[in-house]
């Protein structure tokens, strides 16, 4: 048996235990003797990392695992984001309806920073991947679930908040399961679709509690038509987001089931 550091088709670096090979080169990689059962090791997600992996390998010490980075913590913080916004929500003040649409706004800015300084840097990591859209659907959700505590969405529409919720959940587990399976699940095009329904909607229903209450009161205007656009577009998006996540989340279910309903076959290591 021995220790393999590769570069794996689809772009994650590591290594890992393997046997069969004894001091080859395969896929790129160095197969360093060792003995010892199969087991996945710390993953590296750059050339660099890699090289310092094998070097470590080759001194018979495993690295450390990654400190926190940049664009991990962007990702993370979309998670007090969603309580800083749930509270300005709740415990209205002026302009506190105002203030939650910018930190929404900041919130959605990380989404798009954290992919990029991954990228530029070279940062991207398997913890990143599966956090960032984790973090998404929190947020989301999240703010879903408020809006009807604060009645920005009427109280019937707490079927559509289950069914939003209902396919996060099944969805996340069944990229859970595939990734069990050494198998990867792209995003689609309809669950792309449905994030930026989900996405406006939030912004625009947001954007309504704040002229109602936080600008129409200083300006004197009369803004209520724009209120009320704000929030039958709001109401309209989200109604659209909710046939998307549908849509989106049985398509998965079908063209993906084998994974839940399929052989329970151990997965390829190979």
């Amino acid at each position: 048996m021995g220790w393999l550091c590769e570069r794996r088709r689809d772009g994650i670096e590591g290594a890992r235990i393997k046997s069969g090979f004894h001091g080859e080169i395969l896929k790129k990689g160095f197969i360093l003797p060792q003995v010892g059962r199969f087991a996945t090791l710390n993953i590296a997600s750059s050339r660099q990392q890699w090289e310092t992996c094998l070097l470590s390998h080759l001194a018979g010490n495993p690295p450390a695992a990654q400190p926190m980075n940049l664009p991990n913590l962007l990702t993370l913080s979309r998670v007090p984001f969603l309580f800083f916004i749930a509270a300005l929500l709740y415990w209205s003040f002026p302009f506190s309806y105002s203030l939650a649409l910018v930190v929404f706004v900041m919130a959605g800015l990380t989404d798009w920073l954290d992919g990029k300084i991954a990228r530029d840097r070279d940062m991207i990591s398997v913890f990143g991947q599966l956090m960032d859209a984790l973090t998404d659907k929190i947020l989301t959700v999240g703010l879903f679930i408020t809006f009807l505590a604060v009645g920005l969405l009427p109280d019937w529409m707490v079927i559509m908040v289950l069914f939003i919720l209902s396919r996060e959940f099944l969805i996340t587990g069944l990229r859970m399961v595939a990734a069990a399976k050494n198998r990867v699940l792209p995003a689609e095009r309809a669950g792309k679709i449905k994030t930026v329904f989900q996405i406006v909607s939030i912004g625009a229903l947001i954007s309504a509690r704040a002229g109602e209450f936080d600008w129409l009161p200083l300006t004197g205007y009369d803004l209520d038509w724009m209120v009320s656009t704000c929030y039958f577009l709001g109401l309209s998006l989200f109604t659209v987001a909710t046939i998307m996540t549908v849509y989106s989340g049985s398509y998965y279910m079908i063209k993906y089931g084998d994974l839940y309903f399929g052989s329970s076959s151990t997965p390829d290591r190979s």
